[in-house]
């Protein structure tokens, strides 16, 4: 088994919530080009991230950590109603450089409740040009949104959909995916689900799987090379793969590979917001 370096998604969607999907766009261009044979690990290790939605999801938590939140300094934090709103234009104490904003209507606090909740109504976040600059390091960017909507009265089942383009690494992913999953954490790919990771190509998305505390199913990722996304295998430190039918690999948190991480690790968006 061949080990690489990453900063990998979570491998829960929101803590107790157990969906995570992005929407597809329109579109007729080819979404079947990606090689990802021959790339080296720094973009085999974004592709493998993007392909379990780290982009939309990360954005989508950032909800969850930001609701009812008011907070003065940089970045600037006001809420109204169910509407909070991140600001940007400033340096904050670590001296990144923070610009865009970011809008997230109709989220339930992690901590605490907000009483213009409403959860017949979806969840929404959309990041405008957020970006996070540290001194001598390449920007970190997002743009797009995420939403999620239909899970329980215990926050169980539902569907996230989202449209990103994100740049980490250096590396810029458009993420277009969809998928619900039910109460018992059993999810499936909608029917229009892709990502395109600059240097690698386009790629679709299938597949059934569980993120529950028993991981099950896969994720498969169709270009010109056949990735497959192994979840059983996988844990929340490291995601197991193969390409083409050929050996198992994995892209692990360079930090901790072994150890379990919290559903927040690795998630860029918190880290420029401080949290």
């Amino acid at each position: 088994m061949t080990r690489t370096s990453s900063s990998l998604a979570p491998r829960s969607l929101i803590l107790a919530l157990s969906s995570s999907v992005l929407v597809a766009a329109c579109g007729s261009d080819d979404r079947t080009t990606a090689k990802f044979t021959g790339v080296d690990a720094a973009h085999l290790s974004r592709a493998v991230d993007a392909i379990g939605a780290k982009d939309v999801t990360s954005l989508a938590i950032v909800g969850l950590f930001i609701a009812g939140g008011d907070e003065p300094g940089c970045p600037r934090i006001a809420t109204t109603g169910n509407v909070t709103t991140v600001t940007g234009g400033c340096t904050n104490d670590d001296g990144t450089v923070l610009a865009g904003s970011i809008k997230a209507t109709n989220f339930q606090p992690l901590f605490g409740t907000n009483p213009a909740y409403d959860p017949s109504k979806p969840s929404t976040i959309e990041a405008d040009h957020w970006s996070a600059t540290k001194a001598g390091a390449a920007a970190e960017s997002i743009d797009g949104t995420a939403s999620i909507s239909g899970m329980d009265a215990d926050g169980k089942g539902g569907t996230l959909t989202g449209s990103t383009d994100a740049v980490l690494a250096g590396i810029a992913v458009h993420s277009e995916i969809t998928y619900t999953c039910t109460t018992a954490s059993v999810c499936t790919h909608g029917g229009d689900s892709w990502i395109d990771v600059d240097g690698v190509g386009a790629a679709e998305l299938t597949g059934t799987w569980s993120q529950g505390d028993v991981p099950t199913g896969a994720i498969t990722a169709t270009g010109v090379d056949t990735l497959v996304l192994d979840v059983a295998a996988s844990t929340d430190s490291c995601r197991v793969f193969s390409i083409n039918g050929g050996a198992a690999q994995m892209v692990c948190d360079p930090d901790s590979p072994t150890a379990r991480r919290a559903p927040t690790a690795g998630n860029p968006w918190l880290a420029s917001l401080g949290r």
